[in-house]
């Protein structure tokens, strides 16, 4: 009985934590067309549950689907449009986070750049779809 326990535990451990917090702590960058750019410091939670391929920042006002996970990372946001593009991920080996986002709209163009280190804390449950 000890035995299948035991392996079970490890088979766990060896696939890495499904379901874990990121703390992450940096500076978000913004500027925009004639309009002089700001930093500031920002500190965000990221709760994830590989299992179920979600995340969401914080009080988890708005649950998003990953776009992809893999060992060396996993990238939350990926878009391309017309007005505007988006790449946000973390690196799972050094604990970077990036975020950038372009918009571009009436002719003003606006960018929002973020770097943070982060690191693992205990999971904080994504709330459920009500239906």
């Amino acid at each position: 009985m000890f035995l299948p326990a035991l392996i079970a535990a490890a088979l766990v451990f060896q696939g890495g934590a499904q379901q874990f917090d990121l703390v992450c702590q940096g500076t978000l960058t913004s500027s925009a067309t004639n309009i002089a750019g700001s930093t500031k410091e920002v500190r965000n939670r990221i709760r994830i549950d590989l299992d179920r391929q979600a995340w969401c920042y914080d009080e988890c006002a708005q649950v998003n689907s990953i776009v992809t996970a893999a060992p060396a990372e996993i990238v939350f946001s990926r878009g391309d449009t017309s007005s505007g593009r988006n790449l946000t991920r973390v690196d799972r080996v050094t604990g970077k986070f990036s975020s950038s986002i372009f918009l571009h709209m009436d002719g003003y163009d606006m960018f929002l750049d973020t770097t943070a280190q982060c690191r693992p804390e205990a999971y904080t449950a994504i709330p459920q779809a009500a239906f």
